[in-house]
């Protein structure tokens, strides 16, 4: 039996206040931002910054957030927390209670009231409707724009066209497949059928064109789209083409300025009658730039730059480097692969890694995975490094001096580190991080720059370096020191143990997430474990029956060198007898007492003469 479920509610106020003090200790500052409940659900920003409990009380529900409760209503209805049509590519899998903006600093949810529904946003009503049917709110799309939520978007997925509501306004139906918006979340574009006729609807008003797949330039200024007539495709720019030919395979637009890069399908012959007259100046250049047949082409801004010269290739994968200036395409032929690189062939293998191709941070190398002979190779500059089988990640140090691969064994610059597992360098270049295991001893946890400096069988759940890199933090699963079956989240930093929550099963939704955790440039990391820009880890956590968010704040007495001779643990149990002015030990001395007296009345109702847990 687990004996926390037993304990009375003050070892729950103990657990909380041992949490505060343990955070002054260690340049930890808490918030209480939910409680820890059996029947709770929760939602949690993607970095954090807020957390949203639906919590049912007496025969209702409210939506707290960060602790503040809302209105009570009968139900809290599933939606999609995204702009695409049901079914689209881009649409997202799965439901959820409570929309949360990408920075968290808006929240918006569909509740029933009665036979009403009611659409709440940032803890105002903003539209009244007809409660759904049967189907509930599964079929309804709620979502913000940008990082900064700048626009609410509402809509029913089960209806063609889909009614729309943008920021609590009506506007002209959705058709499929959804909405997009710029990077800022400020302009949007969907397509629409107004008057009997197809069109795009930018920012609220009709374009006066329609064209499939928008999506706006990174400085968000152009809407980028693909045309369709009777005389093939064309890239539209704002409703002007920038080139024309017979069909447009796919787009992006540049992670910085105003450029797109398409891959298309080109004819050259100018004596076809789909040509007409004024294209064949286009016709010609193109041609004399193309002049072995039919294929595929690579167009920046409208303009010819990778061709796969008439070979019969096909060009899959085409990405950008981060300043824009360099492209890079993955082609196929047969049962040959190869890499275009700024229009320079690199060369065949049997197989490209497509989702390998990687440009460094500063945009001056560029590298990929490829198989060729039966053999797993690093492409790094057009230079192979053989690797081991099973290799998957390459990737660049900030600098861009140095090369990781992972996936089988970790491999640094060429030099096998005998390590598997996942891979960080720090900002500054000068540390690299494994998270996994070596391979001679099994022994799992933290490796610094090849040496142990953690232990845990589990392993390790999030880790990152701080911005100057003078910091290394990392959370990770441990037994808890009282209780057998329970399982504490500790957080460190540069060796220290500074702060922790429980997982207690009145919060095992929250604690979940704990583990969904992903990659970032320098470390891995989670919705409810971050590192914030101030340079602190902010995590979320139960701490007794509450939810506590928790700034961990870099210490000034502390360095990632530190790892490597660890100081004792501010959380360590005390190795003198305790003394009875500390209020820590007091706090310790009464959760013991506690503990001794829970256990006992487990005892006698179970009618055996246990002996209470010893005193640790």
């Amino acid at each position: 039996m687990n004996v926390v479920r037993q304990l009375p509610r003050a070892i729950a106020a103990f657990l909380a206040i041992a949490g505060a003090v343990e955070a002054r200790a260690a340049l930890v500052q808490d918030q209480v931002v939910g409680p820890a409940a059996r029947l709770a659900q929760y939602v949690v920003s993607p970095h954090g910054e807020r957390l949203a409990t639906i919590l049912p009380a007496q025969g209702k529900v409210s939506v707290l957030i960060d602790g503040a409760a809302g209105p009570a209503f009968d139900e809290i209805l599933q939606v999609h927390a995204d702009l695409q049509w049901p079914g689209s590519s881009a649409s997202a899998a799965g439901t959820q209670l409570v929309v949360l903006s990408a920075d968290g600093s808006r929240c918006a949810y569909l509740a029933r009231l009665g036979q009403e529904c009611v659409l709440m946003v940032d803890g105002k009503e903003r539209r009244r409707m007809a409660a759904p049917g049967a189907a509930g709110g599964s079929s309804w799309h709620l979502a913000f724009t940008g990082d900064g939520g700048k626009h609410v978007v509402f809509f029913r997925g089960d209806q063609s066209p889909a009614e729309l509501w943008i920021d609590g306004e009506a506007k002209p139906p959705l058709d499929a497949p959804g909405l997009v918006c710029s990077r800022d979340g400020a302009r949007y574009a969907y397509p629409a059928t107004v008057a009997g006729r197809q069109t795009l609807i930018v920012d609220g008003a009709d374009a006066g064109y329609f064209a499939a797949q928008p999506q706006f330039t990174a400085d968000g200024q152009h809407l980028i789209a693909i045309g369709t007539s009777s005389r093939g495709q064309s890239l539209l720019a704002d409703g002007q083409p920038l080139y024309t030919t017979r069909t447009i395979e796919q787009q992006q637009v540049a992670p910085v300025g105003r450029g797109v890069v398409t891959v298309a399908v080109f004819y050259y012959d100018p004596l076809d009658p789909w040509w007409r007259p004024e294209d064949r100046p286009q016709v010609a250049r193109y041609a004399a730039l193309y002049p072995h047949g039919n294929g595929d082409f690579v167009a920046v801004n409208g303009e010819p730059v990778l061709f796969t010269r008439g070979t019969g290739a096909k060009i899959g994968r085409v990405i950008y480097s981060a300043d824009g200036r360099h492209y890079a395409a993955v082609c196929t032929k047969g049962d040959v692969q190869y890499v275009l690189l700024d229009g320079k062939r690199g060369g065949e293998y049997s197989a490209v890694e497509a989702a390998s191709l990687m440009f460094s941070s500063d945009s001056t190398r560029f590298a990929y995975l490829a198989t060729k002979d039966g053999r797993r190779y690093a492409v790094v500059d057009g230079k192979l490094s053989p690797m081991p089988d099973g290799t998957t990640v390459v990737k660049f140090s900030t600098d861009a001096r140095h090369v990781a691969c992972y996936g089988a064994e970790v491999v640094v610059d060429d030099q096998a580190t005998g390590l598997r597992g996942a891979g960080t360098f720090s900002p500054d270049s000068r540390h690299f991080l494994v998270a996994g295991w070596k391979i001679s001893d099994q022994k799992t946890g933290l490796y610094l720059d090849g040496r142990l400096i953690y232990e845990n069988s589990d392993g390790v759940t999030a880790w990152a370096f701080s911005a100057d890199s003078r910091h290394l933090y990392w959370l990770a699963g441990e037994p808890d020191d009282k209780l057998d079956d329970l399982t504490d989240f500790v957080t460190y930093v540069d060796g220290r143990a500074v702060s922790r929550c429980y997982d207690v099963p009145a919060a095992g939704q929250l604690v979940k997430a704990i583990s969904q955790a992903h990659d970032t440039d320098h470390g891995r990391e989670s919705a409810v474990w971050t590192l914030a820009p101030d340079g602190a880890v902010v995590s979320l956590g139960p701490v007794g029956d509450r939810v506590l968010r928790t700034w961990v704040h870099p210490p000034g007495d502390t360095t990632i060198a530190d790892v490597f001779e660890p100081r004792p643990s501010p959380t360590a149990a005390p190795a003198s007898p305790p003394n009875p002015d500390d209020f820590a030990a007091t706090m310790t001395r009464l959760h013991n007492q506690l503990m001794q007296q829970a256990a006992a009345k487990e005892a006698d109702a179970a009618g055996s003469a246990s002996p209470a847990p010893s005193q640790p």
